[in-house]
């Protein structure tokens, strides 16, 4: 899959990604560690032979909503990434997490703190330290992880010296709860096309419903923190507010009494820095290199290929399977839309014939057969449709499902 097809999926993911994941779609993978744009096998061997040079110092760089691991490697930056700055003035080794942000964080933090765990005990040479890059949501899976770990008592836990937080909504993200209101208010109009525009606008997936409020998560203790918030507007009264576009200052920098940050937390705002811009622009990745001290490079070890008759065991679908499951994405979009027009188009009726009892009650008679016979019309219609659906949606099984 390229990067282009990899971005569309990551949208794709924040939006329904919990719907997908429920239907075991192979849109929806599990979590996982990428180096240079390839999945990672958390095998010893399998990990020497995909990072030819490693050392014991490791950045995770995690994603925001929406994204994949490239999302660290767009704009000006894309030939010289965060993980690549980081490798090259820190010594530090980049990995990069992939997961479906259409999750909760919490769900996804138990994921990866697990994950963690099996990459510490499968690292080829002992983890000396582990920094956390995270932008946006990525704040709170790591914050929902560093939970999980401390609980179950972790290595992992030990070697992470730094967090940086850029743009993550610690105390949620206004739109969210602005969309929130929004929807409800569609939703309860008698008007069935407004509706269902209420209906779809619901259809946010957990991950982004979960960012309309503070979370609960606990706060890491022991690394140093820094929290980067963006503004764009610059010393106006609307700066704190408007925050990069998504995420206000105030969310950015934890800045509440009942959701304190830790007090030795540093912070910083960047002033023309939109919420997507934080996971590439010139002056985070400035600000993280002055952040990070100048530890001298680890030596890089060469890593031996591994043995002959190495089985690794196998990552994610298979391209036939992702293809299948992008057809019936397709198709199930198919099947909802004709069932919401069928739902339009029978509420208007409904409408119609209300006015007609209202306004008319000597055509009432007519009216009902009328709006009978439409709606029997409707059904006939819809049905036809719901059957070569479902026949194109068993040909997608079959085909995602054969062997060989």
């Amino acid at each position: 899959m390229g990067k282009n097809s990899e971005q569309l999926q990551g949208v794709l993911l924040g939006t329904v990604g919990d719907w997908l994941q429920a239907r075991g779609s192979a849109l929806a993978p599990p979590l996982r560690f990428a180096y240079d744009g390839q999945a990672l096998n958390l095998h010893r061997e399998a990990l020497a032979a995909a990072i030819p040079q490693l050392g014991p110092r490791l950045v995770l760089l995690l994603h925001g909503l929406m994204a994949t691991d490239h999302g660290f490697a767009m704009g000006a930056l894309a030939q010289a990434d965060y993980g690549a700055l980081l490798a090259e003035h820190k010594g530090l080794t980049p990995v990069r997490l992939r997961y479906n942000s259409g999750l909760p964080a919490a769900e996804l933090g138990r994921d990866l703190a697990q994950a963690l765990e099996q990459l510490h005990d499968e690292w080829p040479v002992q983890v000396e330290e582990l920094v956390l890059v995270c932008h946006s949501m990525g704040g709170l899976v790591a914050r929902a992880a560093w939970g999980e770990g401390l609980a179950r008592q972790q290595q992992w836990i030990g070697k992470v010296t730094h967090i940086a937080y850029l743009g993550t909504p610690h105390l949620g993200a206004p739109l969210e709860r602005a969309g929130r209101v929004l929807a409800a208010g569609l939703r309860a109009s008698p008007d069935p096309v407004t509706q269902l525009v209420g209906r779809v606008a619901d259809l946010r997936s957990l991950g982004i419903r979960q960012l309309g409020d503070a979370t609960a998560l606990p706060w890491p203790q022991g690394p140093r923190q820094l929290l980067v918030a963006g503004t764009l507007a610059a010393q106006s009264p609307l700066q704190g507010l408007l925050g990069d576009g998504m995420v206000s200052v105030r969310s950015a920098l934890g800045d509440d009494p009942d959701h304190q940050r830790p007090a030795d937390a540093e912070t910083q705002v960047l002033t023309g820095v939109a919420h997507a811009q934080l996971a590439f622009s010139r002056k985070a990745a400035d600000l993280l290199l002055a952040w990070l001290p100048d530890v001298p490079a680890a030596e890089a070890i060469e890593n031996p290929a591994p043995p002959q008759g190495n089985s690794a065991p196998p990552l994610g679908a298979t391209p036939r399977q992702v293809r299948a499951d992008a057809v019936q994405l397709g198709l199930d979009a198919v099947q909802a839309g004709q069932r919401a027009v069928a739902e339009v188009r029978l509420g208007r009726a409904d409408q119609v014939l209300a006015a007609v009892q209202t306004l008319a009650p000597g055509l009432a008679g007519p009216a009902q057969v009328a709006h009978a016979v439409h709606g029997q019309v409707v059904a006939l219609q819809h049905g036809a449709i719901e059957v070569a659906v479902g026949a194109a949606s068993a040909v997608t099984r079959a085909v995602r499902d054969r062997k060989g």
